[in-house]
């Protein structure tokens, strides 16, 4: 085989072996705060089973780092959620992240828009956390959630893709400058 096409072979393999390596970053905000000048990212994920999905959202704010869930129950439940609880996150490969409330959190309420009419209580929650906790979340994918609530443990079930999909925005978080 000509020497020059072996050269050619090998670079293209390079190249294309690197691009089929190379991390797509793709998040659902991906913008400058125009009074900080702080670069955000953030990306959102649905994340339990119906009727009560809760949305979880990673957010990058210059080097901080948070996590905010938007977490329902049925009925009006007037227990206040506060500073410090913790929610808990398990990984695929058996980790469980120990995530804590920034602030208390008092419960608003929603009716739902069906026949049913139903009462929902929600709570707005901010969790910081450290870039070492951002790896861990990179390293596997996300399964459950789980916070106690007054009394009431609350699970959310994470579906595989939305697991998958956490992971790879907090490797996009931890590895994009």
């Amino acid at each position: 085989m000509n020497p020059l096409i072996k050269l050619l072979s090998c670079i293209i393999l390079l190249v294309c072996t690197h691009a089929a390596h190379a991390q797509y970053c793709d998040f659902d905000d991906d913008s400058v705060d125009i009074y900080t000048r702080k670069h955000i990212r953030s990306s959102e994920f649905i994340i339990g089973t119906y009727p009560l999905h809760w949305s979880l959202k990673m957010e990058q704010n210059g080097d901080k780092y948070y996590i905010y869930y938007h977490i329902l129950a049925f009925g009006k439940v007037d227990d206040l959620l506060p500073a410090g609880t913790k929610i808990l996150v398990m990984l695929a490969n058996d980790t469980i992240i120990t995530l804590n409330a920034d602030e208390d959190v008092v419960p608003s309420y929603s009716i739902a828009q069906d026949k049913t009419r139903t009462m929902l209580s929600i709570w707005d929650v901010r969790a910081s956390v450290t870039p070492d906790v951002m790896k861990l979340f990179s390293a596997s994918p996300s399964e459950m959630a789980r916070i106690t609530i007054g009394s009431k443990e609350m699970n959310a079930v994470i579906k595989r893709r939305q697991g998958l999909k956490m992971m790879a925005t907090a490797a996009c978080m931890i590895d994009v400058d």
